[in-house]
């Protein structure tokens, strides 16, 4: 009974330490009222400090609340797995940060989406090829690149512009840099096989950008004129044979 008093908290809760253990035999005069050896208490915080102190030196300290005992030296590996796990979990999360894949426009290697937003916003670039120089293919860029939609998901795709400070800073990353300069490449052999490729760095700033004026459109690229189209029409209709019955 006397060893059951010393071993309860205010709380009616079992002390922590040492629940399985037996006190030694300790001698001590009696507290009156109490009936509990005055000097059995000292000796057996004494005992229980060196039972604490003897399991920790072989590695077998028992934490709080529990009721088995656990050696440190088996939670020493779960700490250092818990710890790279969380490294690796942060180096996934840095590197899922930008997409990048190509998303081509009218044929293969012409274009390279960039997810650098949440919900799969971000960037399309619109890659093109600039032969003017003979034997030489280079890209042409575009520093305004098209939104990207639904860069996450199965369909993506691309609608109005983004701006030209969204632009500047993606082709800053490594991979973006990396995959521009392949998907380039790949077109200059779509378009020019027999020319040789020559890289050409994007504008990463405003005054990099170079504007290219485009060539003018010729006859065949306007349309005729309205009212000649609707006498033509008059006059096709006029001179048609007369529907048989």
């Amino acid at each position: 009974g006397q060893w059951a008093q010393m071993n309860s908290t205010s709380s009616g809760r079992r002390s922590s330490c040492c629940v399985d253990q037996v006190p030694p035999s300790t001698v001590g005069s009696v507290n009156d009222g109490n009936g509990v050896p005055s000097g059995s208490i000292v000796e057996a915080v004494s005992a229980t400090s060196k039972i604490a102190r003897s399991r920790q030196a072989r590695g077998t300290l028992q934490p709080l609340g529990y009721s088995r005992m656990v050696p440190l030296r088996l939670l020493r590996p779960l700490t250092t797995a818990g710890l790279t796990l969380a490294l690796v979990s942060c180096q996934t999360n840095i590197s899922q940060g930008m997409k990048v894949y190509p998303l081509s426009r009218t044929q293969p290697h012409d274009g390279l989406a960039v997810v650098n937003q949440p919900d799969g916003y971000g960037v399309h670039i619109w890659l093109d090829t600039d032969t003017r120089q003979a034997g030489v293919c280079q890209p042409l860029w575009n520093a305004d690149p098209a939104r990207l939609f639904n860069g996450n998901g199965s369909a993506p795709f691309s609608s109005g512009l983004a701006s030209r400070e969204e632009f500047f800073e993606v082709v800053r990353n490594g991979e973006v840099a990396r995959q521009l300069r392949h998907e380039t490449e790949a077109l200059c052999k779509t378009r020019a096989p027999k020319a040789s490729f020559q890289w050409r760095e994007p504008p990463k700033q405003a005054d990099q950008v170079v504007i290219e004026e485009l060539p003018a459109l010729g006859a065949r690229d306007l349309w005729p004129d309205p009212s000649q189209l609707r006498s033509d029409e008059q006059q096709m209709l006029q001179n048609a044979p007369p529907a048989t019955p």
